[in-house]
């Protein structure tokens, strides 16, 4: 998997302090991650002062946070003027109606889901125009633990493992699986067994 990314327009906006109608030198860096094996790809790169403090810098979140990853392919730049420390300003996405503890946030390709895990059918997706949440059509409703691999969704429904809308794993008997990982190559997940006494 190759990944282009033009660095200098980037570089050109932090260090002048405002865009330059045309670049004085176009830089193009080419990455390969090899095949996706479900890994994370971690920082790009990193831009520091004299001093040593960060400005900038791109990368790929690596989070997990025990029931959905986040989006490993969607790649973050950052950067951290110099001139203006403190005048960050946050903007935060509207809460979902009743939304209580064990409410998950997470993205699932370009959109962005939350799920009550107290509700039967507590999935919501947001509707970035009308900035609010909404319920997603059946056939945008991810399974459990979706996630993007190789640009397709991996998820789990009805206790079969779907990729790309085929059923890779069906499981014999159907024991419960849920909350499945992905990385390195190897498929993790909880499967749920009854003891007989």
């Amino acid at each position: 998997m190759k990944k282009y990314l033009p660095l200098l327009p980037l570089l050109i906006i932090v260090f002048s302090g405002a865009a330059l109608a045309e670049p004085k030198l176009d830089i193009t860096v080419e990455v390969d991650f090899g095949k996706d094996l479900g890994q994370n790809f971690g920082t790009l790169f990193e831009g520091h002062d004299k001093s040593g403090k960060l400005l900038f810098g791109a990368g790929f979140e690596a989070v997990y946070n025990t029931y959905y990853r986040g989006e490993r392919n969607r790649l973050q730049f950052f950067v951290r003027p110099k001139d203006a420390e403190g005048e960050l300003s946050l903007k935060p996405f509207p809460r979902p109606e009743g939304m209580i503890p064990s409410t998950y946030v997470y993205p699932v390709g370009e959109d962005l889901f939350v799920d009550y895990k107290t509700k039967s059918d507590g999935l919501l997706k947001y509707d970035p125009d009308n900035e609010t949440w909404v319920q997603p059509d059946l056939g945008d409703r991810p399974g459990i633990s979706a996630s993007m691999v190789r640009g397709k969704r991996l998820e789990m429904v009805n206790g079969d493992v779907v990729y790309d809308g085929k059923v890779i794993f069906d499981p014999p008997d159907h024991p419960i699986y849920r909350y499945y990982y992905y990385g390195q190559g190897h498929l993790f997940f909880y499967r749920e067994t009854k003891r007989e006494n």
